[in-house]
């Protein structure tokens, strides 16, 4: 039986960095790369119980906190930052489309905080 797993990121990490393609565009490479190392540190300790993964499915919802927000602006960051964590905490070989052949993005509505729920779902 094909398994389901789901996990809760934050939308902003420390030092007022959104998870944001607007925000990641314009911050200088070193910003970027400690807000890529603080969330692998964020979510790598959520997903060191998942068994090694071969080819997955990807969907990330999106929970702003007003009714403003491009659910592709916050996805693909969200998206390349996890994707990286999962490599790095060797659950996937590689990030590539053989092993993630399907990536979502979806609206989920308004929640105080916001969030990203990850949903990973395994493949055949």
């Amino acid at each position: 039986m094909l398994k389901t797993y789901h996990f809760n990121s934050v939308l902003y990490l420390p030092k007022r960095y959104p998870l944001n393609l607007n925000h990641y565009r314009n911050a200088h490479y070193r910003v970027n790369h400690k807000a890529k190392v603080e969330f692998a540190k964020q979510m790598i300790p959520m997903v060191q119980d998942l068994p090694q993964l071969d080819k997955i499915k990807l969907t990330y919802v999106v929970y702003f906190a007003q009714k403003r927000g491009d659910v592709a602006n916050v996805g693909s960051i969200a998206d390349k930052f996890f994707c990286d964590a999962l490599v790095e905490a060797k659950k996937i070989t590689d990030d590539d489309y053989k092993h993630i052949p399907e990536v979502t993005y979806k609206y989920g509505g308004i929640s105080k905080p916001p969030r990203i729920e990850v949903i990973i779902e395994q493949l055949d």
